[in-house]
């Protein structure tokens, strides 16, 4: 097409397929951020009603127990955990890549095993974040008293009389593949 003297205008048309384009990279970036991170909040809290509702979505229908606000969470999840003391009775295993961040504007987020239970085991495969926890009295006969970690990061948390039994390593935690400590 020619405009003025000496210069070629393209002409203004759009390509059939461009639209199928956009709506597939729409797609693609939809699928990808619903799969690594845009999680939900599930909360935690020593007086939680829970009040029979599974999803624990809100501070006022928390959780009273870590290892139910753990069990609802899929990937992406964070579970916030109120400051206060929670005495565990058993192991919490991870089945999800989530984050499990105590929540200390009033105060500590104290996790105790009373000396016979380890807090946190992560399952192969699973990738996490524990941050803002005070572990204490954790215990197990095999590897991490406190923790048994297969990869993730752990931000700002104190690690306390931790014990792992009899010739086995991490009285506190265990990293078994790659993970990054802070603080």
């Amino acid at each position: 097409m020619q405009g003025a003297p000496g210069r070629l205008v393209k002409e203004n048309r759009e390509y059939p397929d461009m639209h199928l384009k956009k709506k597939l990279l729409f797609l693609l970036l939809f699928s990808l951020s619903t799969l690594f991170g845009i999680g939900r909040d599930i909360y935690v809290a020593t007086n939680g009603p829970g009040n029979g509702n599974p999803a624990f979505g809100t501070w006022t229908n928390a959780s009273p127990n870590i290892e139910w606000a753990v069990n609802v969470g899929t990937n992406g999840d964070t579970v916030w955990i109120s400051n206060g003391v929670y005495v565990l009775t058993n192991q919490v295993t991870i089945n999800s890549n989530l984050t499990i961040c105590g929540f200390t504007n009033t105060g500590p987020v104290i996790i105790d095993g009373n000396n016979s239970n380890r807090f946190f085991f992560f399952n192969s495969g699973i990738i996490g974040t524990l941050a803002n926890l005070f572990i204490t009295r954790g215990y197990t006969n095999s590897l991490g008293g406190g923790v048994y970690f297969r990869g993730g990061a752990v931000r700002d948390c104190i690690f306390s009389n931790n014990v792992s039994g009899g010739n086995n390593k991490g009285g506190g935690m265990y990293v078994s593949v790659t993970g990054i400590i802070q603080r």
